[in-house]
């Protein structure tokens, strides 16, 4: 490989040069060894890693008192093995989930969805709304939030 530039991800574009670009990948390797060993899945070690494998969509939502949101959780399995899952949003006062929990079977390297409803009761203000994961193996306390900003 002998480019001109070389462009990341952080926006920085440099002169290519053969042994600087053999730098970056020894520290690349020494940088995935480090998240590894962080992580508590071992090979499966993007399970505990990447930020979004459990998310609200919307991640911010707007209401009034009265209102019902349809917020979906989305669970990502990182895993090289189905995951069973349970999603319990964490109870608040002025907010109501239906169902209070949902229990779903991800395949391995799959996305799913599932759709909860919200009643909305609370003051005006910012809510931060969270849900806890039960996991074969560990409860994620608080994996995921979403912001409700109530008029």
């Amino acid at each position: 490989m002998a480019p001109d530039l070389i462009c990341n991800g952080h926006r920085c574009i440099y002169a290519f040069d053969t042994d600087h670009f053999r730098r970056i990948l020894a520290w690349c390797g020494r940088a995935e060894a480090a998240v590894q060993a962080l992580c508590p899945a071992g090979v499966d070690w993007l399970a505990d890693y990447d930020p979004r494998a459990c998310r609200w969509e919307p991640f911010v939502q707007t209401a009034s008192p009265g209102d019902e949101l349809k917020p979906a959780f989305i669970y990502t399995n990182h895993r090289s093995e189905s995951m069973r899952i349970t999603i319990v949003p964490v109870p608040r006062a002025g907010f109501q989930w239906t169902p209070a929990r949902r229990t779903l079977t991800v395949p391995p390297g799959a996305s799913k969805r599932a759709k909860f409803l919200l009643q909305v009761e609370a003051p005006g203000r910012r809510h931060i709304l969270a849900a806890d994961i039960l996991e074969p193996s560990r409860i994620r306390a608080e994996a995921a939030v979403t912001l409700v900003d109530i008029n």
